[in-house]
């Protein structure tokens, strides 16, 4: 008890004299800070050793993440997902989390699938990682109170995908609210309410919009594409048009089209007029297994589009085929058509090395002939 006594108060002295430190790597930073300036630690014991460079310890902290304005990764951002409660919606929000998404919130109409879609990916992907909101999308207003319902939680939203698969009315705007959107496609409603929230020139810190639509080809294929959808929705033709109106430059958000088609790529283009025998089979449906093969593909073609995809452009998924990134459609400009050479896609060459090409460079001269032991040459 006495040695104890003794010794309290040179460890407290000890204690005042150096920073609180809990980490043992700036315990370490510290320790060779007090150190006296004119001796200098060599690295050996022999006089001739050099003196070792000054280490310096990184800390890196879990978390943190470092956004990058030409390459958008999925990882710690905030996502939007209107029309989550189909299955389409529910596949690209298990892929965003699955790559590291911050947070995923499912709006939508129904609130019995989406609260069961955000349960599922909260049973998957960890505890609160996914809410449901409603919304509706005939109203400019409604839609608006999903972003700021969000931002209340979340400093930024940075992704915005949207489903425009089945066609909801329009219907008059919000008490309160100006009537300029009373004429506007579900497309515009949706982008503009996503520049106001994710835009730079806004305040937000961009981001990415991504609107899908179910096509069944394109007419004037593939000089002049002109897309024919299953739904009334002019999807391709809006963003194209609102991509020249805000661009990214100034916004920071880039607006991109994924198109999805259950024929193959071989077969996306439609005739001005079909021929008299498909006449006859009229409403049968020849290509049934599309769906839960674009339900598959929607994950990588979400992440891909997020990394390459240039503002304004346009992406084809196909579910009857085995590729499983989307293509790239080209649209002409003003005056000008698309050359089909510019689909034809050049094989790459097989990744293995052939044992007749290795033989062939061996150290044998090439004019040298070897005979096979036990034939003779007749």
């Amino acid at each position: 008890m006495s040695l104890r006594c003794f010794l309290r108060p040179i460890i407290l002295q000890f204690d005042r004299s150096l920073p609180q430190l809990a980490h043992r790597a700036e315990f370490a930073t510290a320790l060779n800070e007090h150190k006296p300036d004119g001796k200098k630690r060599k690295k050996g014991i022999w006089p001739w050793s050099k003196e070792p460079e000054e280490e310096k310890i990184k800390i890196l902290k879990p978390g943190e993440c470092k956004p990058e304005e030409s390459f958008l990764d999925p990882k710690c951002k905030v996502a939007i997902i209107v029309d989550a409660g189909k299955s389409l919606g529910l596949s690209a929000a298990h892929s965003l989390l699955h790559h590291g998404a911050k947070n995923v919130i499912m709006a939508g109409d129904n609130p019995s699938v989406g609260t069961r879609a955000a349960q599922q990916l909260c049973d998957t992907h960890g505890k609160d990682r996914a809410q449901f909101a409603m919304c509706a999308l005939n109203t400019v207003c409604k839609f608006e109170a999903v972003f700021e319902s969000v931002l209340c939680r979340q400093k930024h939203i940075h992704i915005l995908f949207n489903n425009f698969d089945e066609n909801s009315a329009v219907s008059p705007s919000c008490a309160g609210h100006n009537g300029d959107d009373a004429n506007w496609s579900n497309t515009r409603r949706v982008i503009e309410a996503g520049m106001k929230f994710m835009g730079k020139h806004n305040g937000g810190a961009g981001g990415i919009i991504i609107n899908t639509t179910r096509i069944i080809g394109f007419m004037g294929w593939p000089e002049e594409p002109i897309p024919v959808y299953t739904s009334k929705e002019p999807v391709v033709e809006t963003t194209q048009d609102l991509a020249e109106m805000f661009p990214f430059e100034k916004t920071g958000v880039r607006i991109i089209t994924l198109l999805e088609a259950s024929r193959p790529f071989e077969e996306i283009g439609l005739p001005d007029f079909p021929p008299p025998e498909t006449k006859r089979e009229k409403g049968k449906r020849m290509y049934t297994s599309g769906a839960s093969a674009l339900e598959s593909k929607i994950g990588r073609a979400i992440v891909h589009l997020m990394a390459k995809a240039m503002n304004g452009s346009v992406w084809l998924i196909e579910s009857a085929s085995p590729l499983q990134l989307p293509r790239l459609i080209h649209f002409p400009k003003k005056g000008e058509k698309v050359d089909g050479r510019i689909y034809d896609r050049v094989r790459c060459p097989p990744a293995f090395e052939s044992f007749c090409a290795s033989a062939k460079n061996s150290k044998c001269s090439p004019d040298t002939r070897t005979d096979c032991p036990g034939k003779t040459n007749k």
